[in-house]
């Protein structure tokens, strides 16, 4: 298994999808930032397209706490990545 854990650490914000942005925010403050049902922020996600406001809402929420936020991003993509390998 791949570990992405520098690479979440690291990476400049204004890098990252807005998949990850919603991981590292998670998806009801993500819902609420975008006032948007949780529903859609995961139709957000699929579509892996959100407007430059909307987008910098999301970066904005995670630099009030990043290293916070970058864990989640980093805990939650592993755990992801964990649950697709073969038994």
């Amino acid at each position: 298994m791949p570990d992405n854990t520098v690479d979440y650490m690291t990476r400049p914000l204004e890098l990252l999808t807005v998949s990850e942005l919603t991981d590292a925010v998670g998806i009801k403050r993500s819902a609420e930032l975008l006032g948007v049902s949780q529903r859609v922020v995961y139709t957000i996600r699929n579509t892996n397209r959100v407007g430059v406001e909307r987008q910098m809402a999301l970066i904005n929420e995670i630099r009030k706490d990043e290293n916070t936020c970058r864990m989640r991003l980093t805990i939650t993509r592993r755990a992801r990545e964990e649950s697709r390998q073969p038994a």
